[in-house]
């Protein structure tokens, strides 16, 4: 048309499919209940958490460090996010101004969240080389 080779785009005229609503179909607070105690004393419990609590997305649990938590203020930071790139993991921003934005965490969640960096300074603690005995 802006050639003017065709007077009139017919494809203007198309009405394209919709796609069909789905329905969200959430938890209850008593199946969210179950589910976090299925996991609890397990190693992830704190991520199931935080998923369960937060309404974190995926890729945003897994970018998660301990530097975008504020255990004395209560607060998350989503500023990474763990995509894949070629078949492999990579980090990356969030996508949108609305991926990043802090996160209030509850005194429970809180909680858990010291005593899961508590467990992992142990652990890290117990790897590290010791000093052999003929030294």
């Amino acid at each position: 048309m802006a050639d003017g080779l065709v007077v009139h785009n017919v494809a203007a005229q198309a009405r394209p499919p919709r796609a069909d609503r789905v329905e969200m179909h959430t938890w209850t607070a008593e199946q969210v209940g179950t589910s976090l105690a299925a996991v609890h004393e397990n190693r992830l419990d704190p991520a199931w958490l935080l998923l369960a609590t937060l309404g974190m997305r995926r890729g945003e649990l897994l970018g998660l460090r301990w530097v975008d938590v504020d255990l004395n203020e209560g607060r998350i930071a989503t500023h990474h996010t763990l995509v894949t790139v070629d078949g492999k993991p990579a980090m990356a921003e969030p996508k949108t101004a609305k991926g990043r934005r802090s996160l209030t965490l509850a005194p429970e969640v809180r909680d858990t969240l010291r005593a899961h960096r508590a467990h992992q300074a142990a652990e890290r603690l117990s790897w590290a080389p010791t000093t052999p005995t003929w030294a």
